[in-house]
């Protein structure tokens, strides 16, 4: 599902990193320093919340301050209740969006790329 996303963003114009866990996405974003973050709660290795947590307390307050999005499946309202005091941007659920109109929401909610 990732890479029919990853797809989908590329095909319009956003450059995209798809990784797997937690602990590999934090090492990452130190190198890549993404722009934006499209995160699901559901992760191997340390959920949605520790990366968030784990993301907020990085010394780089350039990258610690990245915005996130939540988009998940998961939607259980005390996790949606810490994503949203750890500073997400949103919380959109996987099954209210088509591929297209995610990117749509993305645009609208971070800007036009």
């Amino acid at each position: 599902m990732a890479h029919m996303y990853r797809d989908k963003f590329i095909g319009s114009g956003f450059d995209v990193s798809v990784i797997s866990s937690s602990e590999e996405a934090l090492e990452k974003i130190k190198d890549e320093r993404p722009d934006l973050i499209l995160l699901d709660m559901l992760l191997p290795l340390g959920n949605g919340v520790y990366f968030l947590r784990e993301m907020r307390k990085m010394a780089d307050k350039k990258i610690a301050k990245t915005p996130v999005i939540v988009l998940s499946n998961y939607d259980e309202p005390d996790t949606r209740k810490e994503a949203n005091d750890l500073g997400i941007k949103d919380y959109l659920l996987k099954t209210d969006f088509t591929p297209r109109q995610l990117v749509e929401e993305i645009k609208r909610l971070y800007g036009e790329r």
